[in-house]
Protein backbone atom coordinates (compact mmCIF):
# COMPACT_ATOMS: atom_id res chain seq x y z
CA UNK A 1 0.00 0.00 0.00
CA UNK A 2 1.45 3.41 -1.02
CA UNK A 3 1.42 6.90 1.13
CA UNK A 4 -1.84 7.92 -0.49
CA UNK A 5 -3.95 4.95 0.18
CA UNK A 6 -2.60 4.93 3.95
CA UNK A 7 -3.21 8.72 4.44
CA UNK A 8 -6.95 7.68 2.89
CA UNK A 9 -7.27 5.20 4.97
CA UNK A 10 -6.59 7.12 8.23
CA UNK A 11 -8.72 10.19 7.30
CA UNK A 12 -11.95 7.55 6.64
CA UNK A 13 -11.03 6.20 10.58
CA UNK A 14 -11.14 9.31 11.59
CA UNK A 15 -14.18 10.14 10.59
CA UNK A 16 -16.44 6.77 10.70
CA UNK A 17 -19.01 6.32 12.93
CA UNK A 18 -16.85 4.20 15.74
CA UNK A 19 -14.37 7.12 16.85
CA UNK A 20 -14.79 8.38 20.58
CA UNK A 21 -16.07 11.64 19.48
CA UNK A 22 -18.98 10.15 16.86
CA UNK A 23 -19.48 7.92 20.40
CA UNK A 24 -20.32 10.60 22.76
CA UNK A 25 -22.27 12.90 19.88
CA UNK A 26 -25.83 14.23 20.89
CA UNK A 27 -26.90 15.73 17.60
CA UNK A 28 -29.93 13.55 17.19
CA UNK A 29 -31.19 13.47 20.88
CA UNK A 30 -33.69 16.54 21.19
CA UNK A 31 -34.95 14.86 17.81
CA UNK A 32 -35.69 11.44 19.53
CA UNK A 33 -36.72 13.20 22.59
CA UNK A 34 -39.83 15.23 20.87
CA UNK A 35 -40.48 11.74 18.85
CA UNK A 36 -40.94 10.36 22.48
CA UNK A 37 -42.89 13.13 23.80
CA UNK A 38 -44.77 13.48 20.62
CA UNK A 39 -45.76 9.89 20.65
CA UNK A 40 -46.81 10.21 24.20
CA UNK A 41 -49.04 12.89 23.87
CA UNK A 42 -50.73 11.34 21.49
CA UNK A 43 -51.07 7.69 22.96
CA UNK A 44 -52.62 10.00 25.72
CA UNK A 45 -54.81 12.24 23.25
CA UNK A 46 -56.28 9.18 22.17
CA UNK A 47 -57.02 7.34 25.51
CA UNK A 48 -59.09 10.78 26.75
CA UNK A 49 -61.20 10.50 23.17
CA UNK A 50 -62.17 7.03 23.95
CA UNK A 51 -63.06 8.18 27.53
CA UNK A 52 -65.03 10.77 26.15
CA UNK A 53 -67.09 8.91 23.86
CA UNK A 54 -67.65 6.11 26.75
CA UNK A 55 -68.80 9.01 28.69
CA UNK A 56 -71.60 10.48 26.06
CA UNK A 57 -72.67 7.06 25.21
CA UNK A 58 -73.10 6.13 28.98
CA UNK A 59 -75.23 9.60 29.42
CA UNK A 60 -77.49 8.81 25.68
CA UNK A 61 -78.51 5.42 27.34
CA UNK A 62 -79.36 7.11 30.67
CA UNK A 63 -81.21 9.41 28.85
CA UNK A 64 -83.37 6.61 27.29
CA UNK A 65 -83.75 4.86 30.34
CA UNK A 66 -84.99 7.96 32.08
CA UNK A 67 -87.26 8.59 28.89
CA UNK A 68 -88.71 4.77 28.99
CA UNK A 69 -89.27 5.06 32.45
CA UNK A 70 -91.40 8.06 32.17
CA UNK A 71 -93.44 6.87 29.37
CA UNK A 72 -93.90 3.72 31.44
CA UNK A 73 -95.15 5.42 34.04
CA UNK A 74 -97.83 7.24 31.96
CA UNK A 75 -99.14 4.00 31.64
CA UNK A 76 -98.78 2.88 34.89
CA UNK A 77 -102.79 3.32 36.03
CA UNK A 78 -104.23 1.55 32.47
CA UNK A 79 -101.96 -1.57 32.63
CA UNK A 80 -98.66 -3.09 33.75
CA UNK A 81 -98.68 -4.49 30.28
CA UNK A 82 -98.90 -1.33 28.49
CA UNK A 83 -96.81 0.26 30.86
CA UNK A 84 -93.93 -1.98 29.59
CA UNK A 85 -94.93 -2.06 26.07
CA UNK A 86 -94.85 1.73 25.73
CA UNK A 87 -91.52 1.75 27.47
CA UNK A 88 -89.97 -0.99 25.58
CA UNK A 89 -91.21 1.32 22.66
CA UNK A 90 -89.45 4.52 23.50
CA UNK A 91 -86.06 2.34 23.95
CA UNK A 92 -86.41 1.23 20.86
CA UNK A 93 -86.93 4.46 19.44
CA UNK A 94 -83.95 5.71 21.29
CA UNK A 95 -81.59 2.76 19.75
CA UNK A 96 -81.48 0.98 23.00
CA UNK A 97 -83.08 -2.38 24.33
CA UNK A 98 -84.82 -2.67 27.42
CA UNK A 99 -83.89 -5.86 29.18
CA UNK A 100 -86.49 -5.14 32.46
CA UNK A 101 -88.95 -3.41 33.57
CA UNK A 102 -90.80 -4.01 36.75
CA UNK A 103 -94.26 -2.44 37.45
CA UNK A 104 -95.09 -1.43 41.18
CA UNK A 105 -98.27 0.42 42.45
CA UNK A 106 -97.27 3.45 42.10
CA UNK A 107 -93.91 3.53 39.60
CA UNK A 108 -91.75 1.68 37.04
CA UNK A 109 -88.46 0.40 36.78
CA UNK A 110 -86.41 0.13 33.75
CA UNK A 111 -83.51 -1.30 32.78
CA UNK A 112 -82.14 -0.31 29.49
CA UNK A 113 -78.93 -1.39 27.33
CA UNK A 114 -77.22 -0.49 24.86
CA UNK A 115 -74.62 -1.29 22.51
CA UNK A 116 -70.89 0.34 22.50
CA UNK A 117 -69.85 1.92 19.67
CA UNK A 118 -66.35 2.96 20.97
CA UNK A 119 -64.15 0.80 18.90
CA UNK A 120 -61.21 0.83 20.84
CA UNK A 121 -63.55 -0.20 24.12
CA UNK A 122 -66.00 -2.78 22.54
CA UNK A 123 -64.28 -5.85 23.27
CA UNK A 124 -63.67 -4.77 27.32
CA UNK A 125 -67.60 -2.99 27.74
CA UNK A 126 -69.75 -4.30 24.96
CA UNK A 127 -72.80 -3.24 26.17
CA UNK A 128 -73.33 -0.14 28.41
CA UNK A 129 -76.42 -0.58 31.10
CA UNK A 130 -78.59 1.91 32.70
CA UNK A 131 -81.16 1.91 35.42
CA UNK A 132 -84.43 4.88 35.75
CA UNK A 133 -87.37 4.54 37.95
CA UNK A 134 -90.80 6.96 37.19
CA UNK A 135 -93.82 6.99 39.22
CA UNK A 136 -95.83 8.88 41.50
Amino acid sequence: MGHKSLTFLNRSLRHSAMTPDALHDESGGVSLLVLCITFGLLSVLCVCAGFAQVTSQIRKTESAADLSALAGAQHLLAASDEACATARIVAELNASELEQCKVSADSVSVVVGQSNETLLLQKFLPVIHATARAGF
